[in-house]
């Protein structure tokens, strides 16, 4: 058995409506480049991370789009990612005032899904909301506390962050959703890392490739 296997693994899903930044967050995270345009694809990226605590954790990030045919992004179709996911991070554009409410209304249905009427309610998932794109201050459309305090009222996680200006925030956001995850488990061993069914696991080189990629076919 190999030391990769014995490493604590956490599983978490990006989600958001299109164009608020979700993949130029994770790849500002991952590889510290900032790309400002992505094809709407779907991947799961597995990276070992150092978390704030000192211990070397074993990342899958799941990467959702959000297509232009599903206007309710929460919605059936999802239950995969809430079973699969350990954390939630959904992000939304300051600029954009749609996406905050979808990004709200996804961490209610979230919360609803993780307690089933008439069943054993599960452990609750970390959920973070994200405003992204905050160097665009002259096209803001929604306040910082105002956002704070409707995302406090659903008992989850605040941040504003720019994926354009520096790879800090991304850092300080991941670290935190990892932080979180290990403050709610109770011992036991590492979880099992299984990839959503049939999605391909991407490691950190085959990201950095199929990024050049993308850029050679601008």
């Amino acid at each position: 058995m190999n030391s990769a296997e014995n490493r604590p693994v956490t599983n978490i899903a990006v989600m958001g409506t299109s164009q608020v930044g979700k993949s130029a967050l994770t790849v500002r995270f991952l590889t510290r480049r900032f790309i400002g345009e992505y094809c709407n694809i779907e991947a799961v990226y597995t990276h070992c991370v150092a978390a704030t605590q000192g211990d070397a954790v074993l990342l899958n990030i799941w990467d959702c789009p959000c297509r232009e045919d599903e206007r309710r992004p929460w919605a059936s179709g999802h239950e995969s990612r809430i079973t699969w996911a350990d954390a939630f991070l959904l992000v939304y554009s300051v600029c954009d005032r749609d996406s905050f409410n979808a990004a709200l209304q996804m961490a209610q249905a979230l919360r609803d899904a993780r307690r089933p009427a008439g069943h054993a309610a599960r452990a609750p998932a970390v959920v973070v909301v994200v405003g992204n794109k905050r160097d665009l201050q002259h096209a803001r459309a929604v306040g910082t506390q105002e956002a704070r305090a409707l995302t406090a009222a659903l008992g989850c996680g605040f941040f504003e962050t720019s994926a354009a200006e520096s790879r800090d925030d991304a850092e300080t956001v991941f670290q935190a959703l990892l932080g979180a995850v290990s403050g709610k488990r109770r011992g036991g061993g590492p979880k099992a890392c299984r990839p959503p069914m049939g999605k391909r696991v991407l490691g950190l080189r085959s990201l950095l490739k199929t990024l050049s990629m993308l850029f050679l076919r601008k």
